[in-house]
């Protein structure tokens, strides 16, 4: 297991996030001894969000990372994969 490596890649996530979204990340362990970080940033809509999660293994290597979009109501507006570039509405 590699936390250095993954803690840099934290920090790039971190450092790339919108700035309304930094103080909001949280971690979650993944199997293996990965680590998954989530973030959540208010829309330019009231009440709308995007949740940010990126998932890294436990060398640090990202295997990962979405931006899912929500509604004032909550509900899934879309969900872009930040890795693959696709868009799933």
């Amino acid at each position: 297991m590699n936390r250095l490596a993954q803690a840099a890649n934290i920090a790039r996530l971190v450092g790339k996030l919108p700035a309304n979204a930094r103080s909001s990340v949280q971690f979650r362990p993944l199997p293996n001894g990965g680590l998954a970080a989530q973030a959540t940033s208010a829309g330019r809509v009231t009440g709308s969000f995007a949740v940010y999660e990126k998932q890294i293994d436990a060398d640090g290597v990202t295997v990962q990372y979405s931006k899912t979009t929500y509604d004032p109501f909550g509900i899934i507006i879309n969900v872009k994969d930040k890795l693959a570039g696709g868009v799933f509405p």
